[in-house]
């Protein structure tokens, strides 16, 4: 019942325009966040499939951080999260499990 009072109560409170520009704001910057990073990523695989490890490393610098950023968001879809960011110790064998990719597997 507590719950629901609060919930009403901020759902009535004064400011809720600025909620709302603040999570319009979070989006916008989440969707940038990835924009970037795609680019991003399009040179590392580039890299990685033509076997230029030099190009690959620096790829790999730069493609990181956007991630990282959006990386509290990006939890929220696990699959996703687990392709792109999840550790070997996340899979059954670890680095000999086919399913393990993304970051780790590159570093």
């Amino acid at each position: 019942m507590m719950a629901t009072l609060l919930l009403v109560t901020l759902l009535l409170a004064p400011g809720l325009g600025q909620l709302d520009e603040a999570v319009e704001k979070g989006i916008t910057y989440f969707q940038q966040q990835c924009a970037e990073q795609q680019a991003l990523l399009e040179d590392l695989k580039d890299a990685v499939a033509t076997g230029d490890l030099t190009t690959a490393r620096t790829a790999y610098i730069l493609s990181r951080p956007p991630y990282e950023q959006i990386e509290i968001l990006a939890g929220n879809f696990e699959e996703l999260d687990a392709e792109i960011d999840a550790r070997p110790d996340a899979f059954d064998l670890g680095e000999d499990n086919e399913a393990w990719k993304g970051f780790h597997r590159i570093e």
